[in-house]
């Protein structure tokens, strides 16, 4: 069994999966926190960031850069609006980096 990563409590599964890759979801019956059901393991986190991740960091246009992640902060928020009401006064935390 998994544990959820802010408070260690039990999960319940979700029948929501990610935008990304379509993975499960997974909420934590206590705090009520929202995660992966797939945590990449290091090896995993070690491949990503040595190539996809640092090549492509590399060869960015900042501004450009900054515009997309501004445009997916914004997508993610409405995707996570079609579950659960997210407004101005609530607490979302997206924690690492990539795809956390």
């Amino acid at each position: 069994m998994k544990y959820c990563a802010c408070c260690g409590s039990e999960l319940r599964p979700l029948d929501i999966r990610d935008n990304f890759l379509n993975n499960p979801l997974q909420q934590c019956t206590f705090c009520g926190h929202i995660q992966l059901a797939q945590i990449p393991d290091e090896a995993a986190l070690l491949r990503y960031y040595e190539t996809t991740y640092s090549t492509q960091r590399s060869k960015k246009n900042w501004i450009v850069y900054h515009k997309t992640m501004q445009k997916r902060a914004a997508a993610q928020m409405n995707y996570i609006n079609l579950f659960f009401n997210i407004n101005t006064q609530s607490t979302v935390l997206d924690y690492g980096c990539g795809y956390g």
